[in-house]
């Protein structure tokens, strides 16, 4: 699956992993990034810089993430609510 991300900081590495901090039902092992452009943007709710980048990942189960692995914080933004007719 490919997840576009606002990043701060340094991006993650191939082979580590995101997962949710409140009620992870699946862990995304990281198989590809690259940067979706090169602008440098400012987050004024959490004051500091961001970048956009592309994320190819697997969707994992949790019981299959090793213990030793890095795993990243992962929050998924609000969907927008759809109009109905």
């Amino acid at each position: 699956m490919k997840l576009r991300a606002r990043w701060t900081g340094t991006p993650p590495n191939v082979g580590d992993y995101l997962m949710s901090t409140q009620r992870p039902r699946f862990a995304y092992r990281i198989c590809e990034v690259s940067r979706h452009d090169r602008i440098v943007r400012w987050d004024s709710e959490i004051k500091t810089e961001f970048q956009h980048y592309s994320i190819a990942a697997e969707r994992k189960p949790l019981d299959t993430v090793p213990k030793d692995a890095h795993v990243h914080p992962w929050r998924w933004d609000k969907r927008a609510r759809q109009k109905t007719r």
